[in-house]
């Protein structure tokens, strides 16, 4: 389901980062990841650039849909400027109205 709405708002064509911790310690995310570039590949159009691993320190505020500050979001968002889009695994952070991309 990820992948097809991710799908329909790039109008099926561009480039996608994908946010993950390790999923060595969370077998559930190995399958979700697997999942979700398997319907990329199936549907076409949409190329994953790069899978970005978020170090987690072996934090236990880290794990599947949930962890990733604004902060850091807006880091890997900057790094990846020519993506279409970012699609997080490690949950959305709360964005407040001071924290920007500049």
């Amino acid at each position: 389901m990820l992948a097809e709405e991710t799908s329909k708002v790039l109008g099926n064509k561009g480039q996608v980062v994908i946010i993950a911790i390790n999923p060595r310690k969370f077998p559930e995310l190995k399958a979700q990841l697997g999942a979700f570039e398997k319907a990329l590949k199936r549907l076409g159009g949409i190329n994953v650039k790069e899978t970005y691993m978020v170090e987690t320190n072996d934090d236990p505020k880290y794990g599947v849909g949930t962890g990733l500050s604004a902060k850091r979001f807006l880091k890997i968002r900057k790094k990846y400027t020519d993506a279409d889009a970012v699609v997080s695994f490690v949950g959305v952070p709360n964005m407040t109205d001071e924290i920007s991309l500049d």
